[in-house]
Parts: C-alpha cells; sequence; structure tokens
C-alpha cells in the first residue's frame, strides 16, 4: 500500500500546468494535442485485433499482437501527459513509461527479425503476376482437354461409322459369296451335269473297249470330278446351316470337315452363342474355315480342338490340334494369305488372333472379337 500510495502522490512536484505558466492557450494546445494522439493509439490495437481475426491465413500475425500492445502503452503514456498537467503524480507517470518501453523493445527486436522473412514474401504485383500465370496455364490446359475430348468424340463417332461400314461390307460381302454359290449350284452345276449325262449316252453308243468309248470314259470322269469340285466351292462361298445360327454352322462345318479329311474335330461350346452379332457370326465361321483348312494341309494332325465361348463383352474362338507344328517367327506379323486373309477378316470387326505354335508341339489359333453383352460369363478356351 505504501507503493501504491507513494506511486499516486505528488511528493510535492508541481504540475506541468505551472510549467506552461498555466496559460489557457499552451495549456489546451497540449491537452487537444495529446488527447487526439491518446484516442487515435488506443483505437489502432482494436483495429488491428479485428484484422488478424478475419486473418488468420497471414503469416506473422503474432507481431500484430506485439504492435498492438505497444502502441496501447504509446496511447496511455500521452494520457498521462494531459493527466500530470493538473496532478504532478510523476512516479506513475515514469511507470507507465517503462510499461511502453518493456513493450516497445522487444517489439523493435522481432520486427528486426522478421522483416528478412516477410521481404521473402511475394508482393501483390508479383502474385497479381503468378496468378495471371496460372489463370492462362488452366484456361490453356482446359482448352487443351476440350479439344481432346473433341478428337476422342470425332475418333469415337469415326470408329462408330467405320464398324458400321465394316459391318455392311461384311453383309455385303456375304451376299455376294451367296450369289455366286447360287449361280455355282443352279447354273454351272447343272450345266456340268448335264455334260456328263451327254457324255455317259455318247460312251454308251460306243463299242465297247473302242478307243473313242475309253476318251469318252475319261472325260466323263473329269467332268464329274470338276462336278463335285464346283458344288464343293459352292458349299464353301456359301454354308447352308450357318443360316440357323453360329452354333449350328459351326457343328456341321466341323462333321463335314472330319468326313471329308479324316480328321476327328471336336466342338466346345461355352456360353449362348447366339447372343453373337450376325456379322461377327460370319467373320469367325470363315476364319474357322480357314483354320481348318490350314489343320487339313499343314498339320498332319489327326485330330484338332475347336473352341467357341462367349463372356466379358466378348467372343472367342480357338482352334487347337497337336500336328507337327511350326516356328512362329514373323508369323504373327506376316504369316500366308490364309493368315494375312484371317487378320484381315477379324480387323473388320475390331478383332485380333493370337497364333502359338512350336516344331512337333501343334498349334493354336485364337481368334477375339469384343461384343456388347446383355450378361456376362467366364469363358473358356481348349
Amino acid at each position: 500500500m505504501e507503493f501504491f500510495r507513494n506511486l499516486l502522490s505528488s511528493n510535492g512536484f508541481m504540475s506541468h500546468g505551472y510549467c506552461y505558466m498555466w496559460k489557457p492557450g499552451l495549456v489546451w494546445l497540449h491537452v487537444v494535442s495529446d488527447s487526439l494522439i491518446a484516442l487515435a493509439y488506443f483505437s489502432i490495437p482494436f483495429t488491428l485485433i479485428h484484422f488478424i481475426r478475419k486473418r488468420r491465413d497471414l503469416p506473422f500475425n503474432w507481431i500484430f499482437v506485439c504492435f498492438g500492445a505497444f502502441i496501447l502503452a504509446c496511447g496511455a503514456t500521452h494520457a498521462m501527459e494531459i493527466w500530470t498537467l493538473w496532478h504532478a503524480t510523476y512516479w506513475l507517470s515514469g511507470a507507465v513509461k517503462i510499461i511502453t518501453a518493456l513493450s516497445s523493445v522487444p517489439t523493435a527486436i522481432l520486427l528486426i527479425q522478421v522483416v528478412p522473412q516477410a521481404l521473402e514474401l511475394p508482393s501483390p504485383k508479383a502474385l497479381r503476376l503468378e496468378i495471371a500465370e496460372r489463370t492462362n496455364a488452366q484456361e490453356a490446359l482446359l482448352a487443351e482437354i476440350v479439344q481432346r475430348k473433341q478428337t476422342q468424340e470425332k475418333l469415337r463417332r469415326s470408329e462408330e461409322e467405320l464398324h458400321s461400314l465394316a459391318g455392311r461390307l461384311i453383309t455385303v460381302q456375304e451376299d455376294e459369296r451367296k450369289r455366286i454359290a447360287r449361280d455355282l449350284h443352279d447354273d454351272f452345276s447343272q450345266r456340268l451335269a448335264l455334260h456328263c449325262v451327254d457324255l455317259d449316252l455318247q460312251r454308251q453308243s460306243l463299242p465297247v473297249g473302242s478307243d473313242m468309248s475309253r476318251e469318252l470314259e475319261r472325260l466323263l470322269s473329269d467332268a464329274e470330278t470338276l462336278t463335285r469340285e464346283v458344288r464343293q466351292i459352292a458349299h464353301d462361298l456359301h454354308h447352308p446351316q450357318l443360316a440357323l445360327g453360329l452354333q449350328q454352322g459351326i457343328a456341321s462345318f466341323c462333321r463335314e470337315f472330319s468326313e471329308q479329311y479324316g480328321i476327328a474335330a471336336e466342338l466346345l461350346n461355352d456360353g449362348n452363342l447366339e447372343q453373337i452379332p450376325a456379322a461377327v457370326s460370319i467373320v469367325l465361321f470363315r476364319v474357322l474355315q480357314e483354320a481348318l483348312s490350314n489343320v487339313a494341309k499343314h498339320s498332319g494332325s489327326d485330330r484338332v480342338t475347336v473352341s467357341v465361348s462367349v463372356g466379358d463383352d466378348q467372343a472367342r474362338m480357338c482352334v487347337t490340334d497337336r500336328g507337327r507344328g511350326f516356328e512362329t517367327k514373323g508369323v504373327q506379323s506376316d504369316g500366308g494369305l490364309g493368315l494375312i486373309s484371317m487378320r484381315e477378316r477379324l480387323r473388320l470387326v475390331r478383332g485380333t488372333m493370337r497364333v502359338t505354335s512350336s516344331p512337333g508341339r501343334g498349334a493354336e489359333i485364337e481368334a477375339v472379337v469384343p461384343i456388347p453383352m446383355p450378361e456376362r460369363s467366364t469363358p473358356t478356351c481348349a
């Protein structure tokens, strides 16, 4: 209590008003100026507090707290200047000043440490430039993305048009094969059959064992062979069982292949083959014809397995034999005319083909075609 009494006591000192000889103009000059300064100092900390509460993301926000305390203490010193005009409590005035000193010195020291870090912060102009550059980069990226999407959409439409055109091309080719097969069967084959009848009648009218009879018999044999070959060509061009569906067509062709070449053809089905579109069915059937033809000509195997499966949005067909096999080097990219024909047919329906073989270990030809599927099942390949 003694300390506070001394702090608030004038102790015989004269107030500042005596120093100014109580001249009203001079006294009020100091009162007004110190009052305005004190009010300004007292308002600044509240503004700083409001600022840092709204901008908590700013770095070094603690330095604003130090500034607020320092400025508040400065305002108190000016308020004491007004007080000491009438009250000579200079110990209290000195205490306020020491408080101001204790808040100002650490603030100054901290400010010296913060300035280098603050100088590393980008200026508003630099920030605007960086924002502008990033905005331009984002706009350019967005434009590129839009352009790529437009290009992808064009490619998708082009692919769909190409796929539709390929389907129509397959249909036209198949119609042309039907027409040629019909002409061969109904016209050329019948005309050859009539020639065979005429040759046989001419042979019967000649003496048995004569040179002319033997020559007509040879011609008749050649004509009958030619008639069978024409009918076989017509049959290969348009297999009648294919009209009943891929499964029926493949089963019928495998039976005919076994009867013609004496090679056992085992057929394995997995899934509903009726889900395969007509264009894909035609392509797979033609690939099977070419693959089995290669087996008959080159493999030397007495058995072949044909596996057809549907699932995972695709149709898969494998033709596997255990014949003499061959080197696959160069076959995947080149191959003979038969392999090229199979690849070209599959490409029309966005399909792919893989050939696996090695000498003495047989061969496998796998054709895969993507198709839209209402349901999914697990495909298997022999």
